[in-house]
């Protein structure tokens, strides 16, 4: 099974690294805020010069002659202020710009980055987990970290920076009101923690219970057909409508936290703001202060109280960011159990050879699922495996393809062990037919070209011709053109087959692998697919694992798999004169076929 790293990043240290990139814009914005705090920082000073040396001073002759005086001088001090405001403006919408642009990179460089893990993680991972849940949790890591970056840049260190700075002018101006100022800080923020505290824990809650909604969701959408020929459809509605009234329980607790913490916050605010239009109050009152000073005391409280009220919101955002990325790590921690050798072995240009020796497996120790199978395939040969449900005959495809190691012997490819094979290289020269071929809703030309995008137009009709395709997609309005459909639902099953052999055609593989791909089909469909196989596979290796038995009478070599282990093996007229199992299968599926 996978296995999980012991060891987990910091998650501000693990987001620095897809942060990285934009280091420089970066340091634009935090230039940029500093500008902007110094800058509009400066407004209340003036609008402290403009009551004290203007409005108080209206009567004053020798300070104002003449109103020409007073205007020339209000008009300068208005100016310095526009500009003053104009160069706050301009440098804070370059900053939430910057800063904006920043964030949406990081969040999709860490959706890349997941997203390519998670399809690099080997085939236990994939099939022990609901792909709703995987996906939601990409998503939600993708989205926290975007609004967390935006936060880090737009919130904390813009409020940061402006609390600072306040702090540092009121102090310099009149100690005591910025002793005040520090006063607040600390219970203001001890209050506001405590309570979104709570909030952050709900809020964990709520995305466990999306991600087993949509994880929910996902499977019976993926499996509609299933849900409605069984008619449960009540039943998975039932189970969504489970996680989602959970998730809604929590989030009423959640509404009541953020109310309680609206009504704290706004109650310490104007018990804070009124202590310091009060107390500036009694010291201009002894003429310690001038009226001007307590508007700019005032005005700079607000300055400090602002960001402090997006403290609950800035603290909700920034734990989430942090709870998403430490989920993510979880998943990033999980590592393939098939991997691949730095520089493996890529193939020779001879025919190739196919030996399982001695070949143990099983999903769960206690579970066997092949016992000591050893056989060749030998170039050109064409091999079948037949055998009950169960028997391990799929197994031998995904064991060979590489998707789980053998737990026992080995497998050799061109006379190389598998697991010294370039994975790629391995891969790409099978193609592959399954029993149930998932098709991309995508063009019909797009689907047979997915494993070479890079084939051309005439490439893709030939391997259509070669599995007998063309034929039925001539009569399409769009031919290559038309969409498939979510999973080729638009095209019956014989016309997904037909494309599935086209689509192993274009690779030009070193060996085929035809697994139970005509089981599912009627006797009309399963034709027309077997014709199309027999003609792809004119003198290439090909491995058959087959339901039908009839689709294998040619094959130079037949395997009969029960319980894991190989108990008849020759050709199919070989077999049938011995009497054994295989000619018992085969004596029950020709009844079947004349009762039918």
């Amino acid at each position: 099974m996978s296995q999980t790293s012991t060891t987990t990043e910091r998650p501000l240290r693990f987001l620095w690294h897809f942060v990285r990139p934009d280091r420089r814009t970066v340091v634009l914005v935090l230039v940029l805020l500093v500008i902007n705090n110094g800058f509009s920082l400066v407004e209340p000073y003036l609008f402290k010069i403009v009551i004290d040396d203007y409005l108080t001073k209206l009567s004053d002759v020798l300070r104002f002659p003449d109103s020409s005086a007073f205007i020339a001088g209000l008009i300068r001090l208005l100016l310095i202020w526009i500009g003053v405001a104009l160069i706050s403006r301009i440098a804070k919408n370059f900053q939430d710009y910057f800063a904006t642009m920043t964030a949406d990179r990081t969040g999709i460089r860490v959706y890349d980055h997941a997203f390519a893990h998670v399809l690099g993680l080997s085939m236990d991972f994939h099939e022990g987990k609901k792909t709703g849940e995987v996906m939601r949790r990409i998503t939600k890591a993708r989205e926290d970290v975007t609004k967390l970056v935006k936060v880090l840049t737009d919130k904390i260190l813009q409020n940061g920076a402006t609390i600072l700075f306040v702090i540092v002018f009121t102090t310099i101006k009149e100690w005591r009101m910025g002793v005040l100022l520090m006063t607040a800080v600390p219970i203001f923020v001890l209050t506001t923690l405590m309570i979104a505290k709570r909030i952050k824990i709900l809020a964990q809650k709520i995305n466990r219970e999306q991600e087993q909604l949509l994880g929910t969701a996902v499977q019976a959408m993926d499996h509609v057909a299933v849900v409605k020929a069984f008619n449960t459809e009540e039943r998975e509605r039932q189970a969504a409508a489970k996680n989602n009234w959970l998730a809604n329980g929590f989030l009423a607790r959640q509404t009541r936290a953020w109310r309680s913490l609206g009504f704290v916050q706004g109650t310490l605010i104007n018990f804070f703001r009124t202590a310091i239009v009060g107390y500036g109050t009694y010291l201009a009152f002894q003429g310690t202060v001038t009226p001007g000073d307590v508007i700019f005391f005032t005005f700079y409280a607000v300055g400090i109280f602002m960001p402090l009220y997006e403290l609950s919101d800035t603290y909700t955002t920034y734990q989430d960011g942090l709870a998403s990325i430490e989920r993510l790590q979880e998943l990033l921690h999980q590592h393939p159990t098939v991997v691949a050798p730095t520089k493996g072995y890529t193939g020779s240009d001879r025919p190739w050879a196919v030996e399982f020796r001695d070949v143990h497996f099983a999903y769960q120790p206690e579970r066997p699922i092949l016992r000591g199978v050893s056989f060749t395939l030998t170039p050109g040969e064409k091999l079948a495996i037949v055998g009950g449900s169960g028997g391990g005959k799929s197994t031998i495809t995904k064991l060979l393809l590489r998707l789980y190691d053998p737990t026992g012997g080995s497998i050799l490819v061109d006379g190389v062990d598998v697991r010294e094979w370039d994975l790629g290289a391995l891969r790409r020269s099978f193609g592959v037919v399954f029993q149930e071929n998932i098709l991309f809703n995508e063009s019909i030309a797009l689907n047979i070209a997915y494993g070479r995008p890079d084939v051309s137009a005439d490439e893709i009709a030939a391997a259509a011709r070669l599995a007998h395709a063309d034929e039925f997609i001539a009569r399409l309005p769009q031919q290559y053109q038309t969409v498939v459909g979510e999973r080729g639902m638009k095209l019956s099953g014989g016309e997904r087959q037909r494309i599935a052999v086209a689509r192993a055609v274009i690779l030009r593989p070193k060996l085929y692998i035809f697994d139970e791909a005509t089981s599912s089909l009627d006797a009309r469909s399963e034709a027309q697919v077997q014709m199309a196989i027999d003609d792809v596979a004119k003198g290439v290796s090909s491995l058959t694992i087959a339901h039908r038995l009839s689709t294998i009478v040619n094959a130079d070599q037949i395997l009969v798999l029960r319980e894991g282990r190989i108990v008849e093996r020759g050709t199919h007229d070989t077999l049938l004169k011995i009497h054994g199992e295989y000619a018992g299968l085969y004596a029950t599926q020709q009844r079947a076929t004349t009762t039918t």
